[in-house]
């Protein structure tokens, strides 16, 4: 998935963290304790005393957030209670301060944003009151134009344009023949295997689905092998402090990047010459990289450097690998878990595709698959790769009754937000009635519900996993037809258990399992 946001725990586009530094334009300032008032509008102070929506204070007059950046460890701050636990992390100081607070991680001294209708107001703000932000090491292992489209608005909306064509609906479209060939090559020697290694064969597939469909590397399977051992130590150790020393994780990921950019380099001179001389492939079966030249030299008449254009498949290659891999991890085995019911509507729904479509899985027979879509937002919903966006505040802010000084680094919490998150019922007797929106992953037969994604009156507005705004996702269509259609290939074809005890899930925000998870697949009885 292809973001133009960064998260530090399991994004596309990850940051990571840097040797502490206070924030210039917001020094640490104690608070006495104060009431959280009820949710305001984001407000932009261009003027110092323009009012808030809905009452007589200035922004400059409402109090900060509660919390304290003192008690906690010197660089580290809080960010080791929220690696090992980040919803314990946030709902003990929630329950303590309100939805808004203070808090310390990666280096950072900021303020944590931990309910969705918060979060969506600064969607909302964006390129208006607030900016992206990275962290040093990060801007540094993956600077390019992929990062710079962070900060600036042309900057940004040039970039989305190029990508945008690159990965908009019809463009995906084009790739579904290569990704329904790769899904049943996959299935049919998983079938072939006592069992399988879900994680294992989840990131097999997804490196094939990134490094030959994104970006048409066409690797052998030892070269590839190799590129995925070295994508694996860069993107592992992205999240870092920025210590650049010998055995450190950042001094680990630069050596990583260094052989995955050689790796790909012959390849990448190969696909920009060929452009550049008219050459971007058959129409029904070009790479995203090839259309992001295209798209570039129809719009702008340039193409980027060999240098540049190698950051743009890096960034492309960890947008399509590392957080897909997870969120079909998550995907998988919430459907191997939930109750049987749920891959009998799965089967149910692709016998009626096919009755109608064939077995060929083009755009139609996609657009046909709602059950099947349903069951990929709820496993987004329930465990998805992004537990945490960032921002910096370019003004002050009014937010939740509270004032968020300019220059304030902002931790939106999208994990916690889904576990505190009320859905409002909009039709029938309980029109307007809160009820939780059921996030306990050890209990699937109460918390797994796709249907919820298919009643008008319950549908969710958000599972923050594409962001939102201006930064929303731009590869949210193809993760979902990779997804969908490997679903759809196992659904019609195989019989697929889990042979592994129960999953369990390492307490962190992300998503990792604490043992491996087996896997027998089996063909379907012909009818």
């Amino acid at each position: 998935m292809l973001r133009g946001t960064v998260t530090p725990l399991g994004p596309c586009l990850a940051p990571s963290p840097s040797l502490h530094r206070p924030i210039r334009a917001a020094q640490p300032t104690r608070c006495t304790s104060t009431p959280v008032q009820p949710a305001q509008d984001i407000v932009q102070t261009k003027h110092r005393r323009r009012h808030t929506r809905g009452g007589n204070l200035s922004v400059e007059d409402l109090p900060l957030p509660t919390g304290d950046w003192t008690a906690r460890i010197p660089v580290v701050g809080e960010t080791f209670h929220y690696i090992n636990d980040a919803a314990d992390w946030c709902n003990s100081r929630v329950g303590r301060h309100g939805p808004v607070f203070k808090t310390s991680l990666f280096g950072y001294d900021g303020y944590c944003i931990s309910s969705f209708d918060l979060i969506e107001e600064v969607y909302e703000g964006i390129h208006h009151s607030t900016v992206q932000f990275q962290l040093d090491a990060f801007q540094e292992l993956m600077a390019g134009p992929l990062t710079q489209m962070t900060y600036e608005k042309d900057a940004h909306v040039k970039i989305r344009r190029q990508f945008g064509s690159a990965l908009s609906v019809d463009a995906v479209a084009t790739y579904l023949p290569a990704i329904e060939n790769l899904a049943r090559t996959y299935t049919a020697k998983w079938a072939k295997q006592d069992t399988i290694d879900l994680e294992l064969a989840i990131r097999d597939i997804t490196m094939d689905f990134s490094s030959d469909l994104v970006v048409g590397l066409g690797l052998d399977q030892a070269r590839k092998a190799d590129l995925k051992h070295h994508f694996s130590n860069f993107t592992k150790n992205l999240n870092t402090f920025n210590v650049d020393l010998p055995g450190t994780p950042l001094r680990t990921a630069k050596n990583a990047k260094r052989e995955v950019l050689a790796a790909i380099r012959d390849e990448v001179i190969s696909v920009r010459e060929k452009a550049l001389a008219g050459d971007f492939g058959d129409k029904g079966s070009r790479t995203t990289l090839q259309n992001y030249i295209q798209g570039k030299l129809r719009d702008y008449n340039e193409v980027d450097e060999i240098d540049s254009l190698s950051i743009v498949v890096l960034n492309l290659l960890v947008a399509g690998y590392d957080t897909s891999a997870w969120s079909m991890l998550s995907l998988f085995a919430f459907v191997l878990q939930a109750p049987q019911r749920i891959r009998d509507k799965l089967k149910e729904e692709q016998d009626a595709v096919v009755a109608k479509h064939g077995d060929k899985l083009d755009r139609y027979a996609m657009a046909d698959m709602k059950y099947a879509d349903a069951v990929v937002k709820e496993a987004l919903r329930l465990k998805g790769p992004v537990p945490l966006l960032m921002k910096r505040a370019k003004t002050d802010l009014a937010l939740n009754g509270q004032r968020i000084p300019e220059g304030s680094v902002l931790f939106l919490s999208i994990l916690t937000a889904l576990h505190s998150d009320t859905q409002t019922i909009k039709d029938g007797p309980n029109k307007g009635a809160k009820v939780p929106r059921h996030m306990d992953i050890y209990d699937l037969e109460y918390s797994f519900k796709p249907e919820r994604w298919l009643d008008p009156a319950t549908t969710p507005t958000n599972h923050g996993q594409f962001a939102g705004g201006m930064h929303s996702c731009l590869g949210a269509p193809l993760y979902t037809a990779e997804a969908k259609v490997l679903l759809a290939i196992l659904a019609r074809h195989y019989r697929f258990d889990l042979v592994s005890g129960p999953v369990q899930w390492q307490p962190a925000g992300t998503i990792r399992p604490l043992e491996p998870i087996e896997v027998r697949l089996r063909p379907l009885a012909a009818k």
